[in-house]
């Protein structure tokens, strides 16, 4: 278990279009849009947070199935959060 840390430009799960590489779709193989967010596996934290309302709004898009804790949160409110996603993983 450990902190990980991702850029914004190309999180975990998604890769970036270039135009060049391709992948395979319910409709046949496409050729990537370049600079297009395309979803390319699930993936699954226990837990993300972020600081920014930005970027809260960004994973929020991007992952609207994970819990997300913001440091803007007042910090009893944040021990909540978790202690209550702690039950659901046990």
């Amino acid at each position: 278990m450990g902190v990980k840390f991702h850029q914004l430009g190309e999180p975990p799960g998604y890769k970036m279009g270039d135009g060049k590489w391709q992948l395979s779709t319910q409709n046949g193989v496409v050729t990537s849009e370049k600079n297009k967010l395309y979803r390319v596996s699930n993936i699954n934290f226990d837990l993300v947070h972020a600081d920014n309302q930005d970027i809260i709004n960004h994973i929020n898009k991007l992952y609207p199935e994970l819990p997300l804790v913001s440091s803007s949160l007042t910090e009893k409110l944040i021990e909540t959060t978790i202690a209550e996603y702690q039950k659901v993983l046990m």
